[in-house]
C-alpha cells in the first residue's frame, strides 16, 4: 500500500475538495458573499432608521416606461 488512505477514501476526499472549490467559485462569481453581507446589514438596521429613510424593498413604480424627452441618444 503506497498511501495511508485507501483508494476509495482518497477519491472521496478529492470529490469533497472539488465540491468545496466549485462552491467557492460559485460564491465568488455570483457575489453571494456580498448579498449575504447586505442582507445582514439590512436585518440589523433598526426599525426607526428604516422608517426615517428611503426603504426600497416595498417600492412600486407608478409610471412605467415614461419617454425621455429632450435628451440626446448619447445622454441616455
Amino acid at each position: 500500500m503506497s498511501s495511508s488512505f485507501p483508494r476509495i477514501r482518497r477519491q472521496s476526499l478529492c470529490l469533497v475538495a472539488l465540491a468545496f472549490v466549485a462552491l467557492g467559485a460559485l460564491v465568488l462569481t455570483q457575489h453571494w458573499d456580498d448579498r449575504a453581507r447586505l442582507w445582514l446589514q439590512e436585518r440589523s438596521t433598526p426599525l426607526v432608521d428604516r422608517l426615517a429613510s428611503v426603504w426600497l424593498p416595498g417600492y412600486r413604480a407608478v409610471i412605467q416606461a415614461k419617454a425621455l424627452s429632450g435628451l440626446d441618444k448619447d445622454e441616455t
